[in-house]
């Protein structure tokens, strides 16, 4: 499935939660009394869960949360290679390296 990089999380948290009914219903119930005795909008609370249940599951996989990101939002064993690999791409370039550089620092190929 192509997703947008901009809907990337949005897009794997959406099936994330389809794929955990518990962790959904609870987010679901969460209101604005919860929120508002953590200092938090409705939102933002939902969101933060969210958020850390997303994240115990990534660190539970060996993964950081960009990582489960894609192995979430990948439809295939290829289209999850490819994803990796442009994220991989964009690394090195937001760390003002070559790729060979970084495939030298990290042991990519």
């Amino acid at each position: 499935m192509l997703v947008a990089k901009s809907k990337r999380y949005e897009v794997a948290c959406d099936r994330f939660l389809a794929a955990h009914p518990l962790i959904q219903t609870e987010v679901e119930e969460l209101d604005d009394k919860a929120a508002s005795a953590q200092g938090l909008s409705c939102e933002q609370l939902k969101a933060n869960t969210v958020y850390g249940a997303f994240a115990a599951h990534a660190q539970k996989e060996g993964m950081d949360t960009a990582e489960y990101t894609l192995s979430v939002l990948a439809d295939s064993p290829e289209e999850l290679k490819q994803m990796q690999l442009e994220y991989q791409h964009e690394t090195a370039e937001a760390l003002g390296m070559t790729w060979d550089e970084y495939c030298d620092e990290y042991g990519e190929q």
